[in-house]
């Protein structure tokens, strides 16, 4: 489980670590100033993800670590996660590898969906949310048709960001790593 963090040589690479620690902090911080992740963040970290795991090894686990995100576009497309969000996880893809972007993608959808329910129970729409997927999921299925999801009545309330979950996952991966494998 150890080469999960790319060992070479008895030690760590920090420099993944100290990578993915800079691009999540970043992203974290443009999320929640602008409720934005900048291309050109996530452009710089793929490219530097990339050139490094190239020089390290083959960049084969960085290329399939890049790629495994692309599932998360029906996310976007349900209006369920901002294409920014997606990017980053391209970017930490990048960076992380294979399989290590698995790891943090599972957790952070779980955290993401952990911080969504506390938001609708806070809010007291939680039976009026779930209606409203129970109606769209439906709908969806008795057309045979993808429908767009809008929310409750075109309100923004149930929106967070996505990045809090991506920053606790990431971090909550690699402290289960070093210190408990």
């Amino acid at each position: 489980m150890k080469n999960l963090l790319y060992i070479y040589n008895g030690y760590y690479n920090y420099v993944i670590l100290i990578l993915t620690f800079i691009l999540i902090s970043i992203a974290l911080y443009q999320d929640l100033k602008y409720c934005k992740i900048k291309n050109k963040l996530n452009f710089t970290f793929i490219l530097l993800g990339f050139i490094y795991n190239i020089l390290i090894n083959n960049g084969l686990n960085s290329l399939i670590g890049f790629i495994f995100p692309i599932w998360l576009l029906i996310f976007f497309k349900l209006r369920m996660m901002g294409a920014g969000d997606i990017k980053l996880l391209f970017a930490l893809g990048a960076v992380t590898g294979f399989p290590n972007i698995v790891y943090i993608t599972i957790i952070s959808i779980i955290l993401n969906g952990l911080i969504a329910l506390i938001i609708m129970i806070f809010r007291k729409n939680f039976l009026l949310r779930f209606k409203k997927i129970y109606y769209w999921l439906k709908t969806c299925v008795f057309f045979k048709e993808f429908v767009e999801y809008n929310g409750i009545d075109g309100e923004r309330d149930g929106l967070f960001r996505y990045a809090i979950g991506i920053f606790m996952g990431s971090i909550i991966y690699y402290i289960y790593i070093i210190f408990f494998i």
